[in-house]
């Protein structure tokens, strides 16, 4: 089976696509009830934006767990998010937007301040080619933070008449269920309050008219955005539409079907949700994937990412092929749940067998581990049976035996030098990481999984290489937006 193939054929538990499908069919309900100058904040709610890394209630866990499960976790959120709401309307905090204009620009950048560095005036980020950052016109946001601007509207109209009209839409709206199972439809609903409860929708109202009011102003002639379908980019593609400019943006990780946030229902499509033009990706697989759910007319050219371009002549060719004596590398992402179960694979290999290899953890800068997780570890350092990596990750790929991990692009870098990849999976959990390397469930991951996968990878390397050069488009063009 190729890497586009395993793309293809992967599908979702069906508990999971069926909640997709209600919830989809919930904003769509939901956005036709809206004015249409409000209408596109409605795709940016998490009953569109599906993120199983942000709301546990995409886990089929959390979906077995019945009612009472879900309240468990929806009820805390929901009073964060009322507090937070107050605190974000006291302080004003709709968001800041910071535009750099390029004279003779004919493109305009939008990207999460988050992402980028500013440094006398020109943005800095690994996100496009180097080559186009100064050919560019930024609006970078960041929806943390107060405008010193301000804003169309005072606050007194957000709360006497917008508020209570999202309020108004979601009641009517959610009680007419229809055929829905009442389960999904209530997820939808509690999702929904959340959301503007905690006056996020706020953010994205401000920052849609203000693309609206950049894009009229400066017509340019294409419009790129970072993080393809991500709540901004979703403004960006509709209001591009809206003035016929043309959009365009990058696959910056691993795109995989249980990443809900990039798929949209055809009941959010035809209810005016928007998306890019103009997709680059890195191979065939995640192309023929959106080609499922995108509308015809989407261009999809291969490329080679610039968040991965350094790896272009850094392929496995370039080093000494695995040895039993290198370290085992656990790499962790964002999500606490997906940090817990590589932690755990951990935990099988130091206590319920005696350590074959060195172990080292590589963990994200910004990762989410509960506490309890965070002191194992931390003793496991104290007991030198693991080390924690702070250095580079090509040091750590170089060194490494083995590259284990749930959900992070680290495994298809790993690949990329040759070794050998092992994917940890745990039934609570939608697995969302590559479809390259050694798929384990975690009740059967041991010595004998890292020994095999080690022997596999002596073997097979250059075919290795290879898939980890397709699914990151190393052998095509870095993509370029001008």
């Amino acid at each position: 089976m190729t890497v586009g193939e395993s793309f293809v054929k992967y599908s979702l538990p069906p508990e999971v696509e069926r909640r997709e499908r209600a919830l989809g069919r919930f904003a769509a309900r939901f956005a036709q009830g809206l004015p249409g100058d409000l209408r596109g904040i409605a795709f940016c709610g998490p009953a569109s934006f599906r993120d199983p890394e942000a709301d546990d209630i995409w886990h089929p866990g959390v979906m077995r767990g019945g009612f009472s499960s879900l309240l468990r976790d929806q009820f805390p959120r929901l009073i964060l998010s009322f507090f937070g709401g107050i605190r974000r309307f006291v302080l004003k905090r709709f968001g800041r937007f910071i535009l750099i204009r390029k004279q003779h620009s004919e493109t305009l950048a939008v990207a999460p301040l988050q992402l980028c560095k500013l440094k006398q005036g020109s943005v800095e980020t690994s996100y496009c080619h180097p080559d186009d950052l100064d050919s560019m016109s930024w609006l970078l946001i960041d929806d943390t933070l107060s405008d010193p601007a301000g804003y169309p509207l005072g606050r007194s109209n957000f709360l006497c008449r917008y508020f209570m009209l999202l309020i108004h839409c979601l009641r009517v709206f959610s009680l007419r269920r229809e055929n829905e199972q009442w389960k999904d439809w209530t997820v939808g609903f509690l999702l929904t309050v959340r959301w503007i409860m905690g006056m996020v929708w706020v953010n994205k109202w401000m920052l849609s008219l203000k693309i609206r009011s950049i894009l009229e102003k400066t017509q340019p002639d294409k419009v790129f955005c970072v993080h393809e379908m991500h709540p901004h980019s979703r403004i960006v593609w509709l209001e591009s539409r809206r003035l016929n400019i043309t959009s365009v943006t990058i696959q910056h990780a691993s795109i995989t079907r249980a990443k809900l946030w990039y798929f949209p229902t055809p009941e959010e499509l035809l209810a005016g949700m928007a998306v890019p033009d103009t997709f680059c990706v890195f191979s065939t697989g995640v192309r023929n994937l959106f080609e499922q759910f995108f509308p015809k007319g989407v261009r999809y050219p291969l490329t080679c990412g610039p968040r991965f371009s350094r790896w272009k002549g850094m392929v496995g060719e370039s080093f000494s092929v695995s040895s039993s004596h290198q370290p085992i590398l656990f790499a962790g992402s964002l999500p606490w749940w997906d940090n817990v179960v590589v932690l755990k694979a951990v935990l099988k290999l130091v206590i319920q067998e005696n350590i074959i290899l060195p172990i080292q953890v590589r963990l994200h800068p910004a990762s989410d581990i509960p506490a309890i997780w965070k002191q194992r570890l931390d003793q496991l350092v104290v007991d030198n049976k693991v080390s924690i990596s702070k250095g580079p990750l090509e040091e750590d790929l170089l060194k490494c035996g083995v590259a284990v991990g749930m959900n992070t692009t680290v495994l298809e870098e790993a690949a990329l030098m040759g070794k050998g990849v092992i994917v940890v999976e745990d039934r609570d959990y939608l697995s969302f990481a590559t479809q390259l390397g050694t798929h384990v469930p975690l009740g059967i991951f041991s010595w004998a999984t890292v020994e095999s996968v080690i022997q596999e990878s002596q073997e097979r390397k250059e075919d290795i290489v290879r898939r980890g050069k397709e699914v990151l488009g190393i052998d095509h063009p870095v993509c370029r937006v001008n």
